[in-house]
């Protein structure tokens, strides 16, 4: 009883815990997300002083983090200047500090297993995903001794469709070369089953 308990609370005594976290940028232009233990800064800037403002931001969020003896995990901190793909942008000249470390510039960031790119655009998101499902689907096929469709395609549905299904909402594509490589994953895997090669992508 006594663990489960401890399990109940613990979780909501960290967000009661880094609650006021969000406080600190009440009177400044910065954005503050927070999820379990993850901390997201942002703002729309094009002058320097303005990422000033974040780069002070960042550094209030080092003080406060001292206050309350949370350590940050400065090598997973990073700085992911978005802008148009059509526009040159100038931001990367700017060299964002927390406490005496500088933070690594990216151009692709993974948040909750979500890749999007310095663009908003989540090619690499459905690359990474499409050889993952891809090798897991191979493995599948490899693995099993049974060559009964039914139960390969049942495994396919566990163990595959969630990698290419999950967040779909937010990343879903809309660009046909990017719909054909989605679907070479179950193409790929129902071409190799008895009885399912002839069958359509939409009437599986």
């Amino acid at each position: 009883m006594y663990h489960r308990v401890v399990s109940v609370l613990g979780p909501t005594l960290f967000l009661l815990f880094i609650n006021d976290v969000a406080d600190l940028f009440v009177d400044m232009d910065i954005s503050c997300k927070l999820y379990v233990d993850d901390i997201k800064l942002y703002l729309c800037t094009n002058t320097t002083l303005s990422r000033d403002h974040l780069n002070y931001a960042i550094n209030k969020l080092y003080e406060w983090s001292n206050v309350w003896q949370l350590q940050i995990a400065v090598d997973k901190c990073f700085v992911c200047n978005v802008h148009p793909s059509n526009q040159k942008s100038n931001l990367d000249l700017y060299n964002y500090v927390l406490n005496t470390h500088a933070l690594e510039k990216v151009d692709v960031v993974r948040d909750l297993g979500v890749h999007v790119d310095c663009f908003l655009k989540f090619d690499d998101h459905i690359s990474f995903i499409v050889h993952k499902a891809m090798t897991r689907a191979r493995l599948i096929l490899k693995c099993f001794l049974s060559r009964d469709h039914e139960l390969l395609f049942k495994a396919y549905c566990v163990y595959v469709r969630p990698l290419l299904e999950y967040c779909s909402a937010v990343w879903s594509p809309h660009l046909k070369s990017l719909m054909v490589k989605m679907q070479s994953v179950q193409r790929f895997f129902t071409k190799r089953l008895q009885g399912m090669w002839n069958k359509g992508y939409n009437t599986v």
